[in-house]
């Protein structure tokens, strides 16, 4: 049985689903791009989507909507702000951790788009000292890392748009010098530039999804740390 579109969006790209891959990362990158991400939580204003409203049944044995939607709200009061992660569909959610149940919100915080549960620390560094290192000194572990993560992934943004505007001017100017010089080799050097500022384009854009992958895996393992 192969594997699904989602799971492809989250593998090493390589042979068909190279084009797909670089697909993805380009759509995440003009996501994060539009998307502006509040930093207060109104737990009145929060709904649950279908999906969620599933997650909840399934996790929690609740058989209405508004049980279940009381019940979010009620934990949702308590919870605490992990950050930003990239979510299956190339959207940033903003995860939220209660008693190892994962709250991940809409970038306006007013839905929550899934729940779910992560009993145990998952993040593969880390899991050897699990049994030696108490809780407070594994949470601080994983926020050290969280916070070196989030400053990589501030410089790799700012990165790729210095890059892009690059590509911009760039092209810009070298569709104007291919109307102006004769000869193909000339032409073909050109285009060349073009392709070879794309292609920094795209590893600076595929180094960004693997530190948001990287980011995904640690914050579903701090998830169960509350």
């Amino acid at each position: 049985m192969g594997k699904s579109k989602k799971e492809y969006r989250y593998a090493k790209p390589k042979g068909d689903y190279e084009k797909e891959f670089n697909i993805h990362v380009r759509e995440m990158i003009e996501m994060m791009k539009r998307e502006e991400v509040k930093a207060n939580l109104y737990v009145k204003a929060v709904k649950l989507s279908a999906h969620a409203f599933e997650r909840m049944e399934q996790h929690f044995e609740v058989t209405s909507l508004a049980t279940a939607t009381k019940m979010m709200k009620d934990m949702l009061k308590h919870a605490v702000r992990i950050g930003t992660v990239l979510s299956y569909d190339g959207r940033i959610n903003v995860l939220y951790a209660y008693r190892q149940t994962a709250f991940f919100l809409s970038p306006d915080l007013k839905t929550v788009v899934t729940v779910n549960r992560f009993p145990e620390v998952t993040y593969k560094p880390f899991l050897e000292m699990v049994e030696e290192v108490d809780r407070e000194t594994m949470l601080e572990m994983h926020f050290n890392l969280l916070r070196e993560l989030e400053k990589k992934e501030e410089d790799q943004v700012r990165l790729i748009l210095s890059i892009e505007e690059k590509v911009r001017e760039a092209t810009e100017q070298c569709a104007t010098m291919l109307k102006l010089v004769r000869g193909g080799r000339r032409k073909r050097n050109i285009k060349d530039l073009i392709s070879d500022q794309n292609h920094q384009l795209k590893m600076a854009g595929r180094k960004l999804f693997e530190l948001k992958i990287e980011k995904r895996h640690l914050c579903k393992s701090i998830v169960a740390l509350y």
